[in-house]
């Protein structure tokens, strides 16, 4: 019965380093996506996207209008403790038409970098011009936390209870 009791115990244990593990991995993406106008300069739509992920697991941005499609894949693979590598391909659909696209560039933390999922647009090419830009920025997500938001979190994945129990016993 008592080893029974010890193994559970070792078990809490090793989820709690995990859960702080998952903590620490975590990494926090904001991505901008915007389509502006070439000739007017005007932004015509905006989304903000704010995601929590870990290492290696993609979030996906999807944009669809009519028979066209655009989905944007971001993952990450950290470096070090100050940067990773993106990976980011785009796949798109224009009616039966399928293309996709991957690009790789490094990420510092807290500093924007800027994606073109369907690649610069030209003026010269097309009757009404629009660009499809990403903002990309990305850290590591406790770093995006402030200071009470670190503590409720901290509280949440205590597995203690506390009560502070105030004022006389009513009855």
């Amino acid at each position: 019965m008592a080893a029974t009791v010890c193994a559970q115990q070792e078990e809490g244990g090793n989820s709690a380093l995990s859960v702080n593990q998952l903590l620490n991995d975590s990494l926090f993406i904001r991505a901008e996506v915007t389509i502006s106008s070439l000739d007017t300069m005007e932004v015509l739509w905006s989304a903000q996207v704010k995601k929590i992920t870990i290492p290696g697991r993609e979030v996906i941005i999807t944009l669809e209008k009519h028979d066209a499609k655009l989905n944007i894949h971001l993952t990450l693979y950290p470096t070090d403790n100050k940067r990773s590598m993106l990976a980011a391909r785009s796949e798109t659909w224009f009616g039966e038409s399928y293309n996709s696209a991957l690009t790789t560039f490094p990420v510092i933390y807290g500093s924007p970098v800027y994606y073109y999922p369907l690649g610069r647009a030209s003026e010269r090419f097309d009757t009404n011009p629009a660009e499809i830009a990403v903002e990309i920025e990305v850290s590591p997500y406790l770093d995006s936390l402030d200071k009470n938001a670190k503590a409720d979190l901290k509280s949440l994945l205590d597995s203690a209870a506390k009560f502070k129990l105030t004022g006389e016993q009513q009855r």
